[in-house]
């Protein structure tokens, strides 16, 4: 029995105890001196009512769910035992529910008696000793008095334990407030109030008295709270899981501007006719007071364009003037920054979408249950963990809040570098302008100007900026500013060199040659700066100035040559992993990297200690490599937090030019091999790192998206590029990875992995990572025996199948298919997460159904269908059925943890997607073919199509080849059920619901019908082919008689 049943139960009990005891002890209250019949039928009425809603009360909580307080909050519905004490509570509720039936006999007869002869009865007490003898009500009495005493004891213990399970949550729910520190001060302010609430109803549980009416209420308040923390805790797992960690660091790398510059953009008119600028640098300041939508800033690479929309968007003075547009209603500013040279989600629209939901919605926590009240249902017990995030989910909810009638604020959105998104360029330009239609929304966007964004965005002369043409006074106060702090410069400021020039004219050369770029004014005034410190003459100076090439890409390649020639061969390794990386690495990684210059084999080598975790420690083990790298690359790799990364995104793509990538191989060490170095970095790394965190629920399909497996994943990427080599790579890639995947139990036995790990669970991990990651030449040899997937403990939840299949490797993946079947291995092998073909299908098919129940339609760049054309591609559906996959097995519908379907059903809705997918609609149709084939069995189901027509209907469909696609379908499948007219009409009204503007539908019709004619004719010829047969039958007996 669970605390807050036994609390509520012992409660009435006790009530019941009390209303016995009084009614035994002070009859004359209850008959007093009332006369007549009607008088005293009334009295005993509520007397008999009262004992019936007692009665009733005992049976109802006593089998009632529990109510626990852990699960209140936090979903789970386990009936966690409230101790001995619950033992005892049931034993007085079966007491009390036995006397309340004497007494309610008794006061039956007395209702009865009464209504015969009002006046005899002068007391309630005298009463009952007419019906029932003196010893008995004695009895009754005292265990009334007994069952009172028992209980002020239980109530006592059982509020005890609630105090603890209080505290629990209290403690639970400061643990969701630094979860989501950052979500809104509005979100740390409902926090509060839910501490201070439970707070002060723990502080009052000892001042209570154990009586009903203080029991209920507390049972009410605790209720009431856990209701608010369960949904108060839901929405913040909502916004967490749209939060990611790469979320800041765009942000967070872009320098501040100077500040002499960009201060035009926000000033008001009139401030400072000295500092008049030009009408087009007033254009956005205009713009965020007025009611247009979108405004667009381009510019040169380099120009500055991001450092002024963190600029912007940042300043108060933005608000100052947005406020106008938004009048009395409230404001929110949501700025978001794209990176081509980061995580795959820092330049995708998931990424993007994510991003402005959680600012909007960390801010407007009162959105959350309206644009999601699927995901925010608090009342499933246990409740089931979130789905992942769809693309088109999130585009619904961000159009919805867009369109959101009573929604009480305006919103300015800066988005800043479109054109480092990895993705269609024309369909983000017209998602964000489509959002610019909103009243309440504006849209300020940068780029560089590319013909998609200057058509899309650069029509109108108030709506854009372009920063380089008017940053050259900016440039002029910068440079003038970054100069002039120099200690030297003022024994400049009154010198002139031997052709008249003064400091002034050399400031004048610099904003020349930059042509507005800013990067290259940063850069020169560095190198300006450091022969100022080396006591260079003006002359000195200018000559370094006509030195550097005013082009960006040449002035990058000077610099690079500038460099002691000592440092080249580590110059260009330290770029050459940048570069490959694909992402900021891990400054560790540069200190692993500059260790393999002496001992090539120092990741083979157990660590002494793990990585230090001090801040202090850390400033002391990292600052030499941040040293190095500064003398060795001259600032085009630079420092951010905790990692280093490309002085600027112009620096990445000038590095990855052919040109300059022969350039480095040919200064690196010979044989240098940047993804095995990588991958010598990322093994001696991970041995050394912690991985405490806890996956969300310890079952091995979440150890799959662990943060161990997330960095496992990273460094087998290393592993299949430098196995790819061959030769001596393949070797010292093999080697690696079999050293590692001994030293798991180290890491196990070190507390390096989470708690819930064992060796054989890790090593069973790593290897289904591994097989995963298409490592053709290692996975070969270790394939070439069963040894590698078989073991205790290894393999028990995903068949190695799975791995094999989750490659995007065309060759591997069937020679994977083959080499797996020799040892055994099928498609339709149970294991706990399902068969390999279930989840196939489950993880590569596009999760059509949505928290809203809803078939979603995908754009054509988004991963899911990426994955979903990649299988069709490859042929990996048709393999798989080929093999004899399980057409009808069970898979997810959307993600894990949704409702399931058939793998059939599942790959029948994917017809949606197909209108994306135009270069793969026959490889669809043909799989198609093939699984309708062997699901015809399961296709003669009128309840299943009726369910899912009530569930999932299909969305409308618009396009011509979508329509078509799935016309083709649904006559494939209604051709199989023409002997069940009620499947027949049942299918075809769930696909009917893709055309609500063709009702009839003649090409399902003329199937029915075709069908139904087929069965007429079957039918008509079974007749005849019987009559002739009694002809024939006939005429030989006539022929035999004579």
């Amino acid at each position: 029995m669970d605390p807050l049943t036994a609390l509520a139960l012992s409660g009435n009990v006790f009530q019941f105890a009390q209303f016995t005891a009084g009614l035994l002890r002070n009859t004359h209250k209850i008959y007093s001196s009332a006369h007549g019949a009607s008088s005293t039928n009334s009295h005993l009425e509520d007397i008999c009512k009262t004992l019936i809603e007692f009665g009733e009360s005992l049976k109802t909580i006593s089998t009632s769910p529990p109510r626990d307080i852990e699960g209140d909050v936090n979903g789970g519905g386990n009936d966690h035992s409230s101790g001995p004490e619950g033992e005892t509570i049931a034993r007085c509720v079966a007491s009390c529910a036995k006397d309340c039936e004497q007494l309610l006999a008794i006061v039956t007869k007395l209702k009865a008696k009464a209504g015969k002869a009002p006046r005899c009865w002068s007391s309630f007490r005298t009463a009952l000793a007419e019906v029932w003898k003196s010893s008995e009500i004695d009895d009754l009495r005292q265990r009334i008095t007994d069952q009172q005493l028992e209980l002020t004891g239980l109530l006592t213990a059982v509020s005890a334990r609630n105090i603890k399970r209080m505290d629990l949550k209290l403690n639970q729910l400061r643990e969701i407030g630094d979860a989501c520190k950052s979500v809104s001060l509005a979100s740390d302010a409902k926090l509060d109030q839910l501490c201070q609430a439970l707070q002060s109803t723990l502080r009052s549980i000892p001042h209570r008295d154990p009586t009903y009416t203080s029991m209920e209420d507390l049972c009410s308040s605790v209720s009431k709270l856990s209701i608010d923390v369960r949904q108060y805790a839901r929405e913040t797992e909502i916004l967490v899981s749209l939060n990611y960690q790469e979320l800041p660091l765009r942000h967070d790398k872009i320098e501040a501007a100077h500040a002499a510059t960009f201060g035009w953009a926000l000033r008001d008119p009139g401030h400072d006719s000295s500092a008049a600028v030009p009408r087009p640098a007033t254009s956005l300041r205009r713009w965020l007071s007025s009611s247009n939508g979108l405004f667009w800033v381009s510019g040169k690479p380099g120009s500055g364009k991001s450092t002024f929309m963190k600029f912007v968007a940042d300043n108060p003075a933005t608000k100052k003037h947005l406020q106008l547009w938004a009048r009395d209603r409230r404001l929110l500013v949501v700025d978001h920054y794209f990176t081509i040279h980061g995580t795959p989600i820092q330049r995708s629209l998931e990424g993007l979408l994510r991003s402005l939901l959680y600012s909007i919605l960390a801010k407007e926590r009162a959105l959350i249950p309206k644009l999601m009240p699927k995901r925010c249902d608090t009342q499933p017990r246990p409740l089931p963990p979130l789905e992942p995030w769809t693309q088109p989910e999130l585009e619904s909810i961000l159009r919805a809040i867009a369109k959101e009638p009573e929604l009480s604020v305006n919103i300015c959105f800066f988005i800043d570098g479109l054109d480092e998104y990895a993705g269609d360029h024309l369909g983000i330009c017209q998602t964000l302008r489509e959002l610019s239609l909103s009243p309440f929304v504006k849209v300020c966007v940068s780029s560089r100007p590319w013909n998609v964004f200057e058509d899309e965005f650069g029509n109108s002369e108030d709506g854009k900026l372009c920063i380089h043409e008017i940053s050259r006074p900016d440039i002029q106060r910068f440079t003038i500013s970054v100069l002039s702090s120099h200690p030297r410069w003022r024994l400049l400021d009154t010198l002139r060199d031997a052709s008249g020039g003064t400091s002034m004219s050399l400031v004048d050369d610099v904003v020349e040659k930059a042509n507005g770029v800013f990067l290259w004014v940063s850069l020169v005034t560095r190198f300006l700066r450091e022969g100022l410190t080396n006591d260079d003459s003006l002359l000195d100076l200018r000559r370094r100035l006509s030195a550097f090439p005013s082009d960006l890409e040449d002035f990058f390649r000077h610099i690079l040559d500038s460099v002691d020639s000592f440092y080249s061969n580590k110059q260009a390794s330290a770029l050459l992993i940048a570069l490959h990386a694909g992402r900021p690495l891990e400054v560790e990684m540069y200190m692993f990297h500059d260790i393999e210059y002496d001992n090539e084999d120092y990741a083979l080598e157990e660590p002494a200690e793990l990585l230090p975790l001090t801040g202090e420690e850390e400033d002391v083990l990292f600052r030499p490599v941040f040293r190095r790298l500064n003398g060795r690359c001259k600032g085009l790799l630079e420092r951010n937090g905790k990692c280093i990364d490309f002085l600027h995104r112009t620096v990445h793509d000038f590095l990855r030019t052919p040109a300059m990538h022969s350039f480095l191989t040919e200064r690196a060490e010979p044989g240098f091999c940047p993804s095995l170095s990588l991958l010598r970095c990322s093994t001696a790394w991970l041995r050394r790192r912690a991985f405490p965190t806890l996956p969300l629920s310890g079952s091995h399909s979440d150890d799959l998206t662990s943060l161990f497996a997330r960095h496992i994943r990273e460094l087998l990427e290393y592993a299949a590029q430098s196995d790819a080599q061959g030769g001596v790579y393949t070797s010292s890639t093999a080697i690696l990875l079999d050293n590692l995947e001994m030293g798991l139990p180290a890491l196990v036995s070190r507390g390096q992995l989470p708690a819930h790990m064992s060796p054989p669970r890790a090593r069973s991990l790593y290897r289904f990572l591994v097989l995963e990651a298409a490592i053709v030449g290692y996975s070969r040899a270790k394939l070439a025996s069963a040894a590698y997937v078989t073991g205790p403990g290894i393999f028990t939840a995903r068949s190695p199948l799975s791995a094999v299949l989750a490659s995007s490797s065309k060759p591997y993946v069937r020679w994977g298919i083959r080499a797996l079947r020799k040892l055994g291995y099928g498609p339709n092998d149970d294991y706990e997460d399902g068969t390999p073909w279930a989840q196939f299908v489950g993880d590569c098919t596009p999760a059509v159904i949505s928290q809203a129940r809803t078939i979603e339609q995908y754009p054509p760049q988004s991963p899911a269908l990426q994955r979903f054309a990649m299988a069709l591609e490859n042929g990996t559906f048709l393999k798989l059925l080929q093999k004899g996959a399980d057409v009808e097995a069970m898979t997810h519908l959307a993600s894990k943890g949704s409702r399931k379907c058939p793998v059939w059903l599942k790959l029948v809705m994917a017809a949606v997607q197909m209108p994306s997918l135009p270069k793969y609609i026959e490889p669809y149709c043909r799989v198609m073919e093939l699984v309708i084939s062997e699901a015809k069995p399961k296709l003669i189901n009128t309840t299943m199509w009726n369910a899912y027509h009530l569930q999932t209907p299909f969305p409308k469909i618009n396009t011509a080849v979508g329509q078509q696609v799935l016309l083709r379908i649904g006559r494939d499948i209604l051709s199989k059920i023409n002997h069940d007219a009620e499947a027949f009409a049942a299918a075809r009204k769930w696909f009917s619901a893709a055309f609500p503007d063709r009702p009839d539908l003649p090409e399902f019709t003329a199937v029915g019908e075709k069908q139904l004619s087929k069965g007429r004719k079957r039918k008509g010829a079974g007749q005849a082919s019987e009559a002739r047969k009694h002809r024939k039958i006939g005429l030989g007996e006539g022929r035999r008689e004579p």
